[in-house]
C-alpha cells in the first residue's frame, strides 16, 4: 500500500510540474521568417487569444444536456458527461445506457462487468485494435480505462468502440478523482494530458482501487433493529453480516502521439490485479472432519502491455494503418484457508502474447470506403500444470463502409476468415457482418447480423478445465433497434436472437467458471427517456429475456438545481437495479443465490465549475444481493469523494 501511495503522488508531482511553462507552439524543425516588430505582436496577440480560448473551454468540462436524447444517448457517451455522473468504471457508467446489464462481485472488483443485453459472453472482441489482444479471463472486460476515454460509440450490435486521444490540441489538464467509503475502500484516478510540442501530445492515465478483505456485520449502532422495524422489508433477506473479499487494482497507461501528416501512437499499459475469490469444493478434498463446502483463493495477476500504431495517408483517396503489440501476462493463486490440502492448492501460469496487423483503406468516392485487414496473433500460455500450449490466429477481412451523400443512410459490412493452428492441427473459420443505420429526421433505425468467432480465452488452468476438443467456438446473431427522439422524450426499443454457443465456452469468461445465470438467446430491449423538465429528468430500460431471470431492468430518476447557471450546480439522484428471480444454483454450500436483485441507491452531487463534491449511497434496502453465485454484495455503503480538473 505504501508503495502504490508514493507512486501515485510522485506521478502527481511530476505531472503537475507540466504546467510549469506553457505549451510551445512553434515546430521544432521549422524556420520562423523574419517579422516586423508590429507583426510580431499582432502573431503574439492572436497566440494568447487562442491559448485563452482553449483553457476556457477546458475550464466547464461537464455538460449540462436538458434533452432526453442527450441526457440519455443511446449511441455514444462523452467524457464529459459520464464525468459528470461521478462514476469511473464501466460497470457503474454503462447501466445507464439502456442496453447494459450490470454485474457485481463486489463494489471494486476488477472483473465486475456490464453486459451488453444481459449475454453472459461477449460478442465483439476489440473494437479499437486491428489485433485480437491476448486471450485471458481478465481481458474480457473493456481493455480501456474510462479515464482514458474521450468519447464512447455504442453500436446495435453491442461493440464499444472508444476514442481514446482528443483530435484537437491538448491544453494542460490535470484530472484528479478520490473517493473513499465504509469497509476501507478507496480509489484514486489520475489523468494528465498535454501538448508537448506542435505535433506531439502526452497522456498519464492510473487508476487505484482498494477494498479490505473484511468479514462485517451490521448489528452494531442500532442499524439492524431499524431495518426489522420496517415491515415493508423481506426481513429474511437482509444483510446483517457477511464478507468483503479482497480487491486491489492499480492500472497505469502512458500514451504518447505524434500527429502531423502520418498519425503515431506508442502506449504502455499495467495491471497489477489481486482479487479474492471463493470456489466450490467437494468435503474429502478438506479431510475427513471437514465440514466446508467451498474455500477463498487469492489471485493475483500481473499483466504489462506495449503496443505501436501508426496511420499513413498514402494518397488522397489511400490509407495505410500499422499495429503491433506485446504483452505477458502472469497469473497465480493461493488458498486463504489452510485446511486445503491437495496438489493443486496453489496454481501458477503466465501468457505471452505478440502480434501484428495492418489495414489499407481505399476511398474512391466521400460516401465509400473499402478496407482489407490482416493480422496474425500468437499465444504462448504456461498452464498451472508445467504443460505449455501454442495457438497461432490469422485473420484476412474485406470490409466496406458506405454512407449516402446527404448520410440518412449508412452500412458497414465485412467478410472473411480467420485461421487457428494449435499443435500442428489448423482450423478454418469463415466469418461475416452486416450493420446498417437509416436515420430520417428525429427517428434511427438500425440492423445487424453476424457470423463470427467468440473472443478467443485460453485457460490457465488446465487441471480443473480440460483442454477442449476445438480451438475457437461460433455464434449467429442479428438484432435491430429503433430510437425516435424529441425534445423531451425519447424512446428506444431492440431486440436480439443470439445462438451456437456451447454453454462450457460460455464459463470460461467467468471467474471459477460460474456464470450469473444462463445465457438467453431472445432478448427485447425497452428504454423510455424523459427530460429535463424543470430540472427533472427520468430514464429506465428493460431486458425481457427467454431464461431467467426473465426481467433485468435499470431505472434513474434525477433532480437538477441551478441548471442555467455556468458555474454552480446541484444534482440529486435515485438509480435502481432490479433482477427477477434466477434458477437456484447449488454453490459454495449455499443454494440461495436466485434471489430476485433489488439495489437501491442515491447521490448527491455539488459542482462548482471544475470541482465537484459527491456522496453515494447504496443498497439503502440492505438487502442480500447477489450478481454472481458466491459473491453477496455488502449491505448499507456510503461512499464520498470529490473530482476535480486542473488546467494550465
Amino acid at each position: 500500500m505504501i508503495r502504490i501511495t508514493a507512486l501515485f503522488f510522485t506521478l502527481f508531482f511530476l505531472c503537475s510540474a507540466t504546467f510549469a511553462g506553457q505549451v510551445d507552439t512553434k515546430d521544432s524543425t521549422s524556420t520562423e521568417p523574419v517579422l516586423s516588430d508590429s507583426a510580431k505582436e499582432v502573431r503574439e496577440t492572436r497566440r494568447v487569444e487562442l491559448l485563452g480560448k482553449l483553457k476556457e473551454s477546458s475550464a466547464y468540462i461537464y455538460t449540462h444536456p436538458t434533452s432526453a436524447d442527450t441526457l440519455f444517448n443511446p449511441y455514444q457517451i462523452n467524457r464529459n458527461t459520464f464525468a459528470r455522473d461521478d462514476y469511473f468504471n464501466w460497470t457503474e457508467i454503462l447501466r445507464g445506457q439502456g442496453e447494459f446489464v450490470p454485474v457485481f462481485y463486489s463494489p471494486q472488483f476488477h472483473f465486475n462487468r456490464a453486459l451488453w443485453r444481459g449475454y453472459t459472453i461477449p460478442l465483439s472482441g476489440r473494437s479499437n485494435s486491428l489485433l485480437t489482444g491476448p486471450a485471458t479471463i481478465e481481458q474480457r472486460s473493456a481493455s480501456f480505462e474510462p479515464i482514458q476515454v474521450e468519447t464512447l460509440t455504442l453500436h446495435s450490435d453491442g461493440t464499444v468502440k472508444p476514442s481514446l486521444f482528443p483530435q484537437t490540441r491538448i491544453s494542460p489538464q490535470l484530472f484528479l478523482v478520490m473517493e473513499n467509503g465504509l469497509f476501507d475502500g478507496n480509489s484514486l484516478e489520475l489523468r494528465v494530458m498535454r501538448n508537448l510540442t506542435r505535433n506531439l501530445s502526452l497522456g498519464i492515465f492510473s487508476s487505484y482501487r482498494d477494498l479490505k478483505r473484511d468479514d462485517f456485520t451490521h448489528f452494531a449502532g442500532g442499524m439492524s433493529g431499524f431495518y426489522r422495524g420496517i415491515t415493508a422489508l423481506d426481513t429474511a433477506n437482509l444483510s446483517f453480516s457477511g464478507r468483503n473479499p479482497l480487491s486491489t487494482n492499480h492500472i497505469t497507461t502512458v500514451q504518447m502521439q505524434w500527429k502531423k501528416n502520418a498519425t503515431v501512437n506508442v502506449k504502455g499499459h499495467y495491471e497489477d490485479l489481486t482479487n479474492d475469490q471463493i470456489e466450490d469444493y467437494p468435503h474429502f478434498y478438506m479431510g475427513p472432519t471437514s465440514d466446508y463446502d467451498s474455500v477463498w483463493y487469492n489471485r493475483n495477476d500481473y499483466n504489462s502491455t506495449l503496443n505501436a500504431s501508426t496511420e499513413i495517408p498514402l494518397s488522397d483517396k489511400v490509407s495505410l494503418e500499422l499495429e503491433s503489440e506485446m504483452s505477458k501476462r502472469v497469473y497465480r493463486e493461493r488458498p486463504l484457508s489452510t485446511q486445503l490440502i491437495h496438489k493443486d492448492s496453489v496454481r501458477n501460469g503466465d501468457q505471452r502474447y505478440l502480434a501484428g496487423g495492418s489495414k489499407i483503406s481505399i476511398a474512391p468516392s466521400t460516401s465509400d470506403t473499402f478496407s482489407f485487414r490482416t493480422a496474425a496473433n500468437q499465444y504462448v500460455t504456461t498452464h498451472t500444470n508445467s504443460s505449455v500450449s501454442e495457438i497461432f490466429r490469422t485473420d484476412f477481412y474485406g470490409e466496406n463502409q458506405y454512407s449516402s451523400p446527404n448520410r440518412p443512410l449508412t452500412i458497414h459490412a465485412s467478410a472473411g476468415a480467420s485461421f487457428l493452428n494449435r499443435d500442428d492441427s489448423t482450423e478454418f473459420y469463415p466469418c461475416g457482418s452486416i450493420e446498417a443505420r437509416i436515420t430520417p429526421g428525429s427517428f434511427a433505425f438500425e440492423g445487424w447480423g453476424k457470423y463470427d468467432l467468440v473472443p478467443l480465452v485460453v485457460n490457465y488452468d488446465s487441471l480443473l478445465v480440460p483442454h477442449d476438443g476445438f480451438i475457437g467456438d461460433y455464434f449467429r446473431g442479428t438484432g435491430v433497434r429503433a430510437t425516435a427522439a424529441k425534445n423531451k422524450l425519447s424512446f428506444t426499443a431492440g431486440y436480439s436472437l443470439v445462438q451456437a454457443i456451447d454453454s462450457v465456452t460460455i464459463q470460461k469468461y467467468w471467474q471459477s467458471y460460474i456464470s450469473p445465470y444462463g445465457n438467453p438467446t431472445n432478448v427485447l430491449t425497452l428504454t423510455p427517456s424523459f427530460g429535463e423538465w424543470h430540472g427533472i429528468s427520468l430514464s429506465s430500460s428493460f431486458n425481457i429475456a427467454d431464461e431467467k431471470p426473465y426481467l433485468k431492468s435499470t431505472s434513474r430518476l434525477d433532480f437538477h438545481v441551478n441548471k442555467n447557471d455556468r458555474t454552480r450546480h446541484f444534482y440529486t439522484s435515485i438509480l435502481l437495479n432490479y433482477w427477477s428471480e434466477r434458477d437456484s444454483i447449488s454453490y459454495a454450500g449455499r443454494t440461495d443465490w436466485g434471489r430476485p436483485v433489488i439495489d437501491l441507491g442515491t447521490k448527491f452531487t455539488a459542482e462548482i465549475k471544475s470541482f465537484r463534491l459527491f456522496m453515494k449511497m447504496d443498497n439503502i434496502l440492505n438487502r442480500n444481493n447477489s450478481y454472481v453465485p458466491g459473491y453477496y454484495m455488502p449491505g448499507l455503503i456510503f461512499r464520498w469523494g470529490f473530482a476535480w480538473t486542473i488546467t494550465g
